[in-house]
């Protein structure tokens, strides 16, 4: 696909993703632009060229229906603030506003009002912003007879204004915003498969950092996460990086150690289990801390003094983007993300198996006293020889080198 602006006026689309942080980024934004292209480029495998534009990335295509998919995907991206669809047109007003009578018609139905909001890009272009929102919300007016509405309109038509052209854009699609995935360093993620897990690896994805998810599972063997809510989970978070990978990890490791455990401590030794096994996991593939879905007080194992307890000693941070969270917040993420109804399918996750009675303020000293008892280094040892990766396409690629 073309990314030099073509000359086209009406004879094809564009599609103009407006990025988020990038624009303040000084020294470092064009490293963050090219991080941008190449998540935009993996996302559509391949097929689409992009080129930076006055603070936007840009692709040109010759369906209508290509640039939706385009834009579509491109919205799934961190990074991305929105995305728009229309055409190009030559730099000039009278070529503007004659592609606005042309596509005004086709976009606007009987009694839908609109709004236009136009962007210089390019300040030498000899009418200001409001001076062109004004010229081609007559001309939109004259060809349909439609009414502007600028608090609440059916329609909004988008100008943008750049040296070598302007986008005519009237189709928008929200983006998740944030950083390009791959401008902060991984982390590796405790994914439960629950509600919480998933919103805080996206969070991360936002935030520019690629993850890489960790499961802790109570099936037959790990070819089973395959046909899981798991495996579905980690396909839908796959939408906003390519480059997600899933480890899965047998609770067994755990369980055969910790069978006369302390009924009060075995959540605690358990969740002590899982950060001590990623903790040592993480740096074998390259990620610089692990993350967990922890919610400050949303249920029994999230006092302050429970993750002490189990995150006392570990070599790399522990961070929880869910932490301020309550559970409503979380739930209207997952479900913007497209994880919910996944999360909320049943599934017997390790966490529901051990004691439902938990301590909630376990002391340090105690659960390391249990830890020691157990033998859990060893679980822990065996655990990290067994970690398997699997691929998003349902195979089992195989062991993790220790």
């Amino acid at each position: 696909m073309l990314t030099d602006r073509p000359e086209m006026a009406m004879a094809g689309y564009v599609v103009s993703a407006q990025y988020a942080e990038l624009a303040v980024k000084g020294r470092k934004r064009s490293r963050y632009e090219r991080v941008l292209i190449r998540n935009l480029r993996e996302a559509l495998e391949g097929r689409f060229n992009f080129a930076v534009k006055h603070s936007r990335v840009v692709t040109y295509v010759e369906d209508l229906g290509v640039a939706r998919e385009v834009a579509r995907v491109a919205a799934r991206i961190p990074g991305v603030r929105w995305v728009g669809v229309g055409i190009s047109v030559q730099r000039d007003m009278g070529a503007l506003l004659e592609a606005v009578r042309e596509v005004a018609p086709r976009e606007l139905r009987e009694g839908e009002t609109f709004a236009v909001k136009a962007f210089r890009a390019d300040k030498t272009f000899p009418l200001n912003s409001h001076e062109i929102q004004v010229e081609v919300g007559r001309a939109i007016a004259e060809a349909t007879g439609a009414s502007v509405d600028l608090s609440e309109p059916s329609r909004r038509f988008y100008v943008v204004v750049m040296s070598g052209e302007i986008l005519l854009l009237w189709e928008r699609y929200e983006g998740v915003g944030g950083l390009p995935v791959g401008t902060s360093p991984p982390v590796l993620v405790l994914f439960s498969g629950g509600i919480d897990s998933p919103v805080a690896a996206w969070l991360m994805l936002r935030r520019g950092c690629p993850v890489h998810l960790l499961h802790f599972h109570a099936l037959p063997s790990d070819e089973d996460v395959i046909g899981s809510k798991v495996f579905r989970i980690f396909s839908t978070l796959r939408q906003y990086h390519r480059g997600i990978r899933l480890f899965t990890v047998s609770y067994v490791h755990f369980l055969k150690r910790a069978l006369d455990a302390d009924p009060r401590l075995e959540l605690a030794l358990f969740k002590r289990f899982m950060h001590v096994v990623a903790d040592r996991l993480a740096p074998r593939v390259g990620a610089l801390g692990v993350v967990t879905g922890d919610s400050l007080g949303q249920v029994a194992s999230q006092t302050l003094e429970s993750m002490y307890a189990v995150t006392r000693g570990l070599e790399l941070p522990v961070y929880r983007p869910l932490i301020g969270m309550d559970k409503e917040e979380i739930v209207n993420l997952a479900m913007r993300i497209g994880t919910f109804h996944d999360s909320v399918s049943e599934y017997a996750d390790c966490c529901s198996i051990v004691s439902r009675r938990p301590k909630t303020r376990p002391r340090p000293s105690e659960v390391e006293k249990e830890w020691e008892r157990l033998g859990l280094d060893e679980a822990v040892r065996e655990a990290l020889s067994s970690v398997t990766e699997i691929s998003h396409e349902g195979k089992l690629v195989g062991r993790i080198a220790s």
